[in-house]
């Protein structure tokens, strides 16, 4: 199989490619609405908390002011943003399984590295996928320096194109709320 840099904007009409794009936002939000419940259930009415995005869509934590009083909490990570279970609080296995690891898209790289810039620092970071009338996506603010495999029907298309797109997908997603 031949090998090439990632386009930093790319688009394809491959319908294997829409459908895991599909798949994975479908299993994200259920993810972020076990989530909501789950914090609802545990500490803050709203259900908000806190997630990260970095391999895979995870809860990092709940979001309120106040410890749950739901089994034994503590204050999640380094960076004290939300309460987490503890390992032996009954509630740790329903809190760990609140993820959801993304299927592979095909043609379009888990992780893009960047070359290193002027001050030696390497960029890293992943493509925004998205879906619109037919076509999917990929824009990302990261020149690759790796070779992926050319797979999926992706094709180079300006960055204004991918930004138009973008802004009619965040526009419908505004109008559907």
């Amino acid at each position: 199989m031949s090998k090439r840099l990632f386009p930093v904007f790319a688009s394809t009409t491959d319908s294997g490619v829409i459908a895991v794009i599909e798949r994975n936002k479908a299993a994200k939000a259920e993810v972020r609405d076990r989530a909501t419940e789950f914090a609802k259930k545990h500490g803050d009415q709203d259900g908000n908390f806190y997630y990260s995005t970095f391999a895979g869509y995870r809860c990092t934590g709940i979001a309120s002011n106040e410890k749950p009083t739901s089994g034994r909490w503590k204050k999640a990570h380094r960076t004290a943003n939300g309460w987490i279970p503890y390992a032996n609080n009954p509630l740790n296995s329903e809190f760990e399984a609140l993820v959801h690891q993304p299927e592979k898209v095909p043609g379009v790289p888990d992780l893009l590295t960047g070359v290193s810039d002027s001050d030696g620092m390497m960029r890293v970071g992943n493509p925004t996928l998205i879906v619109l009338d037919g076509v999917a996506y990929s824009g990302t603010t990261i020149q690759a320096s790796d070779l992926f495999p050319v797979e999926g029907g992706w094709a180079e298309i300006k960055a204004s194109e991918f930004h138009a797109a973008l802004e009619d997908y965040n526009e419908r997603l505004m109008g559907a709320e």
